[in-house]
């Protein structure tokens, strides 16, 4: 049963660290009983926050452990 699962997760959405754009994990989103199960994401160690009411962004957990930094201009910040 595994080995169909593990074939299955490779054709399951990839989710993206927001900092660096590396893949975290690949799940698929299963929505049940009012949760979200991401089945796939069991061994993903992860932060995840909302970043607005519907969105939901994650992070690898160690700072350190994104590919690339992306550095931010001032423009970027929207600074007046």
């Amino acid at each position: 049963m595994r080995r169909i699962g593990n074939r299955l997760l490779r054709l399951a959405p990839a989710v993206r660290c927001e900092r660096c754009g590396g893949v975290l994990f690949r799940a698929f989103p299963v929505l049940s009983g009012g949760r979200l199960r991401l089945y796939g994401a069991e061994r993903a160690v992860v932060r995840v926050a909302f970043s607005s009411r519907r969105t939901l962004v994650f992070r690898h957990e160690a700072a350190d452990a994104c590919e690339r930094e992306i550095e931010l201009t001032v423009a970027d910040l929207g600074a007046p």
